[in-house]
């Protein structure tokens, strides 16, 4: 088969265009003002051709994610198609092959899609890590709050208007008020995108579908500083449905989650109720007159470790009495760099991963015997093998290493190794607010 993989380039926009309709169905006319927004994300696209016709092809977004409060490079992969005529022939699959090796090779340690398959990604390393909890919420749900205190004592500003096909208007420094929040909320989970100002604007404060028009309104404590916001859509009385859709509510302290709701709750007279998703550790019910609300855990994006050692050693939070070796047995189905025996090393609060050959090479490091404190004799604590899928879910933070090891989906020789693990990582919650 004449098959070949390479970018997209600006004399591919048609031939793309028509794979995603074919694939998607028909797209949304692209007004004059988001073309060049859609050559931009064309750019980091990838085909496939087979004579010379495309065939397949995706959106590898050069993403960088927060873990906690650092951020590390990540690959994010959307919009992939596939023309149904061709389907079923391997093209998908080899794309998205071809795609982590050009994600090893520009350091990008992580990747993170949202499925339509969860066992299609699977087979390639990907693993279901995040869920979002879906809320439907009438406004007798939520309490009047007493007009004193620090939430009355703040005040709350609308600074993004935007009708659906519009550009949207923003305030002034309305995009660094909001990114000065996002980034303090985001802090608290595992996945979280670094969005730059572009993307604020794309996939943040333009509405979701025809119908709707899009608010941003933030809310500034006592002195004056943001502390928290919320962007929702706000559809046309003439929608069957026409309850509010939060995009998104942040908050970076309880006054300021308790004054967002209260805004929203001025809204009843407008709207019968209030749909929004939230992470599943949200506080949301702390604060509801009525806990008894309509609410849905749904599965949301995968995870895959591109870079083994470097994506455990930026998602690791190991406390700083954590300390000894463990060797790590990984079996990757598609990046052969990820598989065989890797020697996780606690250090006073740090982790790092070597291959076990190359920790032997180094003096006194005792990857089999002696040299660090945990094992017998001084060596590793014990051994643990597990796919690079079940990996992805213990670095994310999803499911504990001991509790894939009580269901059988990881091994262990010695349970210290499982202990040391569940020591090492989890300490976050897995969460992605956007969608690509």
């Amino acid at each position: 088969m004449d098959r070949s993989i390479r970018p997209l380039a600006e004399g591919d926009n048609a031939a793309w265009r028509a794979l995603l309709q074919a694939s998607y169905g028909p797209l949304d006319p692209t007004p004059d003002w988001r073309e060049q927004e859609w050559l931009e994300a064309m750019r980091n696209g990838l085909g496939v051709f087979v004579g010379g016709r495309m065939v397949a092809g995706l959106h590898l977004h050069p993403y960088r994610i927060y873990l906690g409060p650092k951020a590390v490079p990540c690959g994010g992969i959307g919009a992939v198609a596939s023309h149904p005529d061709t389907r079923r022939q391997g093209h998908a699959f080899a794309l998205l092959k071809d795609t982590l090796k050009r994600m090893k090779d520009s350091g990008r340690v992580i990747s993170n899609l949202f499925p339509f398959s969860y066992a299609f990604y699977r087979r390639l390393g990907w693993e279901h890590v995040g869920d979002q909890v879906h809320y439907e919420l009438k406004f007798g749900d939520l309490p009047l709050w007493r007009t004193s205190g620090i939430a009355a004592a703040g005040r709350t500003k609308t600074v993004s208007v935007c009708e659906y096909g519009q550009k949207e208007q923003v305030d002034d420094g309305a995009i660094a008020a909001l990114d000065a929040v996002y980034r303090k909320w985001a802090s608290h989970y595992n996945g979280m995108l670094e969005r730059t100002e572009s993307q604020w604007r794309r996939n943040v404060l333009r509405p979701y579908r025809k119908g709707y028009s899009k608010y941003a309104t933030v809310w500034e404590d006592p002195s004056g500083l943001p502390a928290g916001y919320v962007v929702y859509n706000v559809p046309a009385f003439t929608e069957p449905d026409h309850d509010i859709i939060v995009r998104e509510l942040a908050a970076t302290s309880g006054a300021a989650y308790r004054a967002i709701l209260g805004f929203l709750k001025n809204q009843e007279a407008q709207f019968p109720g209030i749909k929004v998703d939230l992470p599943p550790p949200d506080p949301l019910l702390v604060y509801l007159a009525n806990p008894q609300v309509k609410r849905e855990l749904k599965a949301t994006f995968m995870a895959r470790l591109v870079d083994v050692p470097r994506a455990l050693e930026a998602t690791a939070c190991p406390p700083p009495g954590l300390n000894g070796t463990v060797i790590l047995s990984v079996d990757d189905p598609v990046c052969d760099w990820n598989k065989g025996d890797w020697l996780l090393a606690a250090n006073d609060g740090r982790l790092t991963v070597s291959r076990v050959a190359d920790a032997n090479s180094e003096k006194g490091n005792g990857a089999e015997q002696g040299g660090r404190q945990g094992g017998p004799r001084g060596g590793p604590i014990g051994r643990v093998k597990a796919a690079v899928t079940h990996l992805a879910q213990i670095a994310f933070g999803s499911r504990k290493a001991s509790a894939l090891w009580q269901t059988d989906h990881i091994e262990a020789i010695r349970p210290g190794a499982v202990e040391f693990l569940d020591a090492a990582f989890g300490t976050r919650s897995p969460y992605i607010s956007d969608y690509f």
